[in-house]
């Protein structure tokens, strides 16, 4: 039985955002992309955690990673 694998993203933001509240992050592999938005409020007195975690199956690694920082920012890894 094959295992699928996972990518966990913790964001480290800057300022006052130290969690990166409101980021999103794009992950592109073999042509077809996932986006996850830090927002781990889900209603009243409900939430989850800040890491952000992308099944990647079989794979064992990624093209790449965009993060797009709540200023406007962004950057590739």
């Amino acid at each position: 039985m094959p295992e699928n694998n996972f990518l966990q993203v913790t964001l480290k933001g800057k300022g006052g955002n130290i969690n990166g509240l409101g980021a999103k992050v794009i992950l592109y592999d073999s042509g077809k992309l996932q986006l996850q938005e830090c927002m781990p409020t889900r209603g009243y007195q409900s939430s989850v955690d800040t890491r952000l975690t992308f099944g990647i199956g079989r794979a064992a690694s990624i093209d790449s990673l965009v993060v797009i920082w709540g200023d406007g920012s962004f950057q590739s890894i």
